[in-house]
């Protein structure tokens, strides 16, 4: 699932939703966030990326981003505390 909106006052341009967490980006962090109890999402990690995240796909361990000016991003999402980018 993708949804584009504003929360409190940061832009978030894209999001995707997996199971039991949430990847949004916000600006240029790609966030996690745990929403197993979606009234109280919880931010789990992030990783910083070199041009703003605007569009997220997530398959198995992987989050594939487009990344404006950057191209497409690989950031392994296997543990959501400290996702990391694959070169």
């Amino acid at each position: 699932m993708r949804y584009s909106r504003i929360i409190a006052l940061a832009i978030v341009l894209a999001t995707f939703v997996q199971g039991p967490y949430a990847y949004a980006g916000f600006g240029l962090e790609l966030a996690t966030l745990s929403v197993s109890d979606p009234s109280h999402p919880t931010r789990l990690g992030y990783v910083l990326l070199p041009g703003v995240v605007q569009n997220i796909e997530v398959a198995g361990h992987y989050a594939y981003v487009a990344n404006a000016n950057a191209g497409m991003r690989v950031v392994d999402v296997a543990d959501p505390v400290n996702p990391n980018t694959r070169e």
